[in-house]
C-alpha cells in the first residue's frame, strides 16, 4: 500500500477514514453491515450485538489504536510480503466494527462475467433483464453493470441487485485496482476515480447503471417474472445451509426464469475450502437435474461450485 503518512494526526478526521477504508479494500475486506445466516441476523463474531457496531470514524479507530499514532497504528494491522495481508492485529478492528470477512468485493466471480458478456452478447438487441441476489451493498450488482456497459455497446440492460439487508450505494467497498480486469483496462478511467495508486471507487455518474433493491431471496416476492439472468454467488450452502431451504429456493428461481433464461451460480471464492457445503451444493444440484426441474444450461462444475442453469 502506499506509504503511510507519519505526519498524520488523529484529528484528520477525513484522512484517516480514507486510509482504513483504503486498507479494507487491499485487505479485501468489505464495510461494516450486519448479515443474514439462515434468515437470521447474525455477528460475524460470537457474542456480538448485531445493533451495536460503530460507524468507522476517526475517533473510533483512536479507540483502538491506543497511543500509536495513525501511520504506526496502520502499519501494525498489515503484513507485507509479495501481497498485503492482515496481521493478527487486524482482528480486534474487525471485531469492534463487525466486518464480515471475505463477504463481498468486486470482480470476484471473472470467468462468470464473461460468461454473461456472451450471454447478453448473443441476444443482439433484446433487453436483458437481470437480477442478482445477495448482493450485499451493491458489489456483485456494479461488477456486472459496469462489466458489461463496457464491453456490450448497443444493447439494452436492465440489472437490479437485491439483498436481504438494504443495499447500501454509498457504503460498497472501493475497488483494488489489480482486481479489474483485463478487459477493462482501457476504459477504467471512465468508470471509476483514484483515491490511492491502489485503491478507486465508482464514480457517482454510474449509479444509474443498476438498482439496488430490499428483497428475501427465500420468498417469491423477492424476484421479477422471465427473469433472463439470475445470479446468486457465495451464498447457498454457505450462508443458507439447509438443504431444504436450498432446494426451495432454487425451484423457486427457476419459476422465475424466461423461456431462455439463465441461472448463475459462483461459490468458487469458497468451495475448495469449505468441503461440506460444497456437497451439500452439489447434491440439491444433481437431484434437481435428475428430477427435471433444473437443466444444465452450459456449465456444471462440481468442484469448483461453479454452475450455469436453465430451468425445465
Amino acid at each position: 500500500m502506499d506509504q503511510f503518512n507519519s505526519g498524520l494526526g488523529w484529528d484528520d478526521h477525513e484522512l484517516i477514514e480514507i486510509y482504513f477504508r483504503s486498507l479494507l479494500t487491499i485487505c479485501d475486506l468489505p464495510m461494516p453491515r450486519c448479515a443474514v445466516f439462515n434468515g437470521l441476523r447474525m455477528s460475524p463474531f460470537v457474542n456480538q450485538d448485531t445493533d451495536v457496531w460503530p460507524s468507522i470514524t476517526s475517533v473510533e479507530l483512536e479507540k483502538i489504536a491506543g497511543t500509536a499514532a495513525p501511520s504506526e497504528f496502520f502499519q501494525s494491522l498489515i503484513v507485507e510480503s509479495d501481497h498485503i495481508e492482515p496481521s493478527s492485529k487486524f482482528l480486534p478492528v474487525l471485531r469492534h466494527f463487525g466486518i464480515w470477512a471475505g463477504a463481498a468485493g468486486w470482480f470476484k466471480y471473472h470467468s462468470q462475467l464473461r460468461f454473461i458478456e456472451r450471454f447478453v452478447q448473443s441476444r443482439k438487441r433484446r433487453q436483458t433483464r437481470i437480477e442478482v441476489q445477495a448482493t450485499w451493498n451493491g458489489e456483485d450488482a456494479y461488477s456486472l453493470a459496469v462489466f458489461l456497459d463496457a464491453l456490450c455497446r448497443d444493447v439494452d440492460i436492465a440489472i437490479v441487485g437485491r439483498d436481504i439487508v438494504k443495499p447500501n450505494f454509498h457504503e460498497m467497498q472501493w475497488v483494488k485496482a489489480l482486481s479489474i480486469p483485463s478487459e477493462l483496462h482501457d476504459t477504467r478511467q471512465i468508470y471509476f476515480e483514484e483515491v490511492t495508486n491502489e485503491v478507486c471507487k465508482l464514480k457517482p455518474v454510474w449509479r444509474r447503471l443498476a438498482a439496488l433493491e430490499t428483497g428475501d431471496m427465500m420468498l417469491d416476492n423477492a424476484y421479477c417474472a422471465d427473469i433472463d439472468c439470475l445470479v446468486i454467488n457465495g451464498v447457498l450452502g454457505q450462508t443458507i445451509t439447509s438443504s431444504k431451504e436450498i432446494s426451495e429456493m432454487l425451484q423457486r428461481a427457476s419459476r422465475c426464469l424466461g423461456e431462455t433464461g439463465i441461472l448463475c451460480i459462483d461459490n468458487s471464492a469458497f468451495a475448495i475450502t469449505h468441503e461440506v457445503p460444497r456437497r451439500r451444493l452439489q447434491n440439491i444440484i444433481v437431484d434437481l437435474l435428475d428430477r427435471g426441474i433444473l437443466a444444465d444450461g452450459g456449465l456444471v462444475s462440481h468442484q469448483s461450485g461453479q454452475y450455469v442453469l436453465t430451468g425445465c
